[in-house]
């Protein structure tokens, strides 16, 4: 992860778009195309052939439906490399039999990749446990950045560059990288970036509020300095998070929000996740998320 000092040589030399066939794939190659025309950056096009893709076949044919699924998907990736959107990158395509959570880190050190991008349908409820996520399964198991484009992010990447930057911390040690991140490449692009902290309500001692809301903006201010992000707008805010990041987001027009992000447990769901899956489901614009060291 680039240090604070070493800012200003923020780069994007080759990105993923993790492509699975899905209508919410396009958008996400268009932004992808942007990022890395700004950067100059190399692209892959990758799609993983995952064991529930053929998981009802019979054992003795598997050999054949996996090679009837990278024949489509490579025809697939193929057509978008030699699409309008690609112009000029000069994409190479992936088609891979791996899970996510195995193969993705492997695909990001094997090709040094800096940025993954991946779209979302935002899925919820039962929906979501029968079928996975794409998304879900790469932000938390990546070890590089991961831009992933909710449902409603409809302002797509802008082809100048982000503007205004939101990062949302919680001010441990491990958000540091995701605040990093989001200083750096606001530096880049000459973006305005601003840290939110989000406290816990304080229902229960009211009278405190006023209090707890200096006491935050001190403790966000020496994080600030600590990472290499006092130069940032520094915003407390009190409510559910999701919430807050999102109308935050929407009211200040960001083009970008950046939060850190937890390694799922292999049982049970964090409430940092969750929220981290609510914001990108609800922004209106891409989100990174940078998973704590």
């Amino acid at each position: 992860m680039t240090s604070p000092q070493s800012a200003p040589e923020f780069n994007i030399r080759n990105l993923v778009v993790l492509v699975d066939g899905t209508a919410e794939s396009r958008p996400t190659v268009a932004a992808a195309a942007a990022v890395a025309r700004w950067f100059h950056a190399g692209v892959h096009l990758l799609h993983f052939i995952q064991s529930r893709d053929y998981a009802m076949a019979v054992p003795q044919t598997y050999a054949e439906v996996v090679e009837d699924l990278r024949g489509r998907h490579e025809a697939e990736l193929r057509e978008i490399a030699g699409s309008e959107t690609m112009r000029g990158l000069e994409p190479r395509i992936h088609v891979e039999r791996s899970e996510i959570t195995e193969g993705l880190g492997a695909f990001t050190r094997d090709h040094a990749i800096d940025l993954v991008v991946v779209g979302s349908a935002g899925k919820a409820g039962l929906v979501k446990w029968l079928e996975g996520s794409t998304a879900e399964e790469a932000f938390r198991n990546a070890d590089v950045p991961v831009m992933v484009l909710g449902p409603n992010a409809v302002t797509g990447v802008p082809p100048r560059g982000f503007r205004r930057i939101l990062c949302a911390t919680d001010l441990s040690a491990g958000a540091r990288s995701a605040a990093v991140f989001a200083m750096a490449l606001g530096e880049r692009c000459q973006a305005r970036v601003t840290l939110l902290y989000i406290m816990a309500g304080n229902a229960k001692h009211p009278e405190r509020r006023s209090i707890a809301i200096a006491e935050a903006a001190i403790a966000l201010r020496r994080w600030a300095a600590m990472s290499g992000s006092g130069g940032a707008e520094q915003v407390v805010s009190e409510g559910v998070p999701a919430e807050v990041i999102s109308e935050l987001a929407a009211d200040m027009k960001a083009d970008l929000i950046v939060a850190g992000a937890k390694r799922m447990p292999i049982l049970g769901i964090t409430g940092a996740w969750a929220t981290g899956y609510a914001v990108m489901r609800e922004a209106h614009c891409p989100t990174v998320f940078v998973r704590e060291p």
